[in-house]
């Protein structure tokens, strides 16, 4: 019974997030279609919520279960009850089956569960399992996730003078509150239920359903990309294992890297379903745009995760060749695809920007900026003797059992195929970034990336998985058939005569 209490407790939110966003989906534009449509319903309701947070905070109001989760809730029933009057004709996918190789296998279609798939749910259900056992507990949620949440709980709000109380407050002040919100809102909802609302295991569960959000846009992409069911189900089972492997070993749940992770694997998913037709227009899809946002309000690395899906939307998005206009110039149309690239990164920051704005405000009014931290000096190019070494000590670090490596490797070799190229530019344009953020250390940069860099790798691996997993199945797909005996007793004997 008190499971079964710590279960519900932690989907029932989640799943009301989740209808709010896919009642609100069609206002976004025509219906998605094909492999991963539906995954855009979870950042746009965690938008909503985020904004309902954000304006609870503003004008002094309570953070409890109503407060959290009523304006989700009305806004799905308004949805629902407004959805008829939205033109449901689907787009137009005939790009689709001409784009790609015209075998059943590789048309995008979804591919239904396998025995491999098994795995999947394992890998989900033992990192759950430590979840709610506590043995996968990150140490940041100890610190100050938690104790944000707890206090909030206390309180029944977010309380901001708390946070800047200096000496006296919780760590990292400055941080967006969506992940102490989430807790607030969980814990509120188990106290109404019946439990200890300060009981921290229904705030761990979140953990396994980020994961599983990350398995679930794994699995949709290498299906949208035109895999065989083998590398569908093998290569999302394989990171499965990993992520779930590392995520219990290094102890991530109660902390946002998983949630950055499925921000990064959602956007670029959104931008493959719009290569290979699935999604329509000129524009970002509504699907990175909105993971962009989800990102930035997650935590300070998401807009490093922003900026990656900004310059790839800039790259990769381009409209269907069409007649250039009577008197136009090859100048003029680049100067044309410059600017509309320009436009869509932009959009994508933007929307990012646009999302965290209103924290960053309040963060500034209330001085929970903290100038003693370690990041946020003048990048300084010194620091990469000490830097380069100690990112490399990171990567082999024994709980990701040289997979990073191998990965980050595999990524590095998937640039020269033209389907594994958007994933791996992901994940190495990530990973540069949080490199990056090291040159501007103020002292100890070998024990800052020793003790975070093993950690936010995770946020990257899967978009680096997603690129092996294509490349893989770009080689099985290229590799010469192996003739059946018959056949090669056939060659044999015409060979004789």
């Amino acid at each position: 019974m008190d499971l079964a209490l710590l279960i519900l407790s932690a989907l029932l939110p989640v799943a009301l997030l989740l209808a709010a966003g896919r009642a609100l989906l069609p206002w976004l534009g025509p219906p998605p279609q094909g492999p991963g449509a539906g995954l855009a319903a979870v950042p746009l309701g965690l938008l909503l919520f985020w904004l309902g947070a954000l304006g609870l905070t503003t004008f002094g109001l309570p953070w409890n279960a109503w407060t959290l989760l009523g304006p989700p809730l009305l806004l799905a029933l308004a949805g629902l009850l407004l959805r008829r009057n939205i033109p449901t004709k689907a787009p137009e996918q005939a790009a689709v089956s001409s784009s790609l190789t015209g075998t059943s296998n590789r048309s995008g279609a979804p591919v239904p569960l396998g025995l491999l798939d098994v795995l999947s749910l394992l890998a989900l259900g033992l990192h759950a399992l430590a979840s709610v056992k506590l043995w996968a507990t990150n140490p940041d949620f100890v610190y100050h996730w938690g104790i944000k949440a707890r206090h909030g709980l206390r309180v029944g709000e977010l309380d901001l003078t708390y946070l800047g109380a200096g000496a006296f407050a919780p760590p990292h002040g400055d941080y967006p509150p969506l992940l102490p919100a989430l807790f607030t809102a969980v814990g509120s909802l188990h106290g109404l239920l019946g439990g200890d609302p300060l009981d921290p295991r229904p705030w761990l569960l979140l953990s396994p359903l980020c994961l599983a959000l990350v398995v679930l846009a794994l699995r949709a992409s290498t299906t949208v990309a035109g895999s065989s069911p083998f590398v569908v189900r093998g290569g999302t089972a394989a990171a499965a294992l990993l992520l779930a492997g590392f995520a219990t070993r290094h102890r991530l749940a109660g902390g946002p890297d998983l949630l950055l992770a499925a921000a990064l694997s959602l956007g670029v998913l959104g931008l493959l379903r719009r290569q290979r037709g699935f999604s329509t227009g000129p524009g970002v899809p509504p699907l990175t745009l909105l993971t962009a946002a989800l990102a930035a309000m997650t935590k300070t690395e998401g807009i490093a995760v922003a900026l990656v899906l900004a310059l790839l939307s800039a790259a990769y998005l381009h409209r269907s060749p069409s007649a250039p206009a009577e008197g136009s110039t090859p100048r003029s149309g680049t100067a044309k695809q410059l600017g509309a690239a320009a436009w869509r990164g932009l959009a994508v920051l933007g929307a990012a920007l646009l999302t965290l704005l209103p924290w960053l405000l309040l963060a500034r009014h209330h001085e929970l900026f903290d100038p003693t931290l370690n990041a946020g000096g003048p990048p300084r190019l010194d620091h990469l003797p000490e830097l380069l070494p100690a990112a490399g000590r990171a990567l082999l670090h024994p709980h990701w059992h040289g997979a990073a490596v191998l990965l980050l490797l595999a990524a590095l070799g998937a640039l020269a195929i033209p389907k594994a190229r958007l994933p791996a530019l992901a994940a190495l344009g990530h990973v540069a970034l949080l490199l990056g953020a090291y040159l501007t250390a103020r002292y100890e940069v070998e024990l800052w990336v020793a003790s975070s860099f093993p950690r936010l790798l995770v946020q990257a691996i899967p978009t680096a998985a997603l690129a092996a997993a294509l490349a893989l199945d770009h080689w099985l797909a290229s590799s010469p058939k192996a003739p059946s005996p018959e056949r090669s007793r056939l060659g044999e004997a015409e060979a004789q005569s």
